[in-house]
């Protein structure tokens, strides 16, 4: 019983795992060298923002 129940709850951690990547990670963004999160409009936009706050301006596109 436990085992199956292990099983289950690793395939539900896998399926999550697959599902979050495309959508962003769960709706967050983590940028460790500032060490907050924004919640991502974009992934190209958090960048940006990102860029801007360590050198002061956005980076070459």
């Amino acid at each position: 019983m436990e085992r199956r129940l292990l099983a289950g709850f690793s395939l539900v951690v896998v399926v999550a795992a697959v599902a979050a990547g495309p959508l962003g990670i769960a709706g967050l963004s983590l940028f460790p060298s500032s060490g907050e999160f924004l919640l991502p409009v974009s992934r190209a936009l958090s960048e940006q923002i990102h860029y801007a706050r360590l050198l002061g301006s956005s980076p070459p596109v």
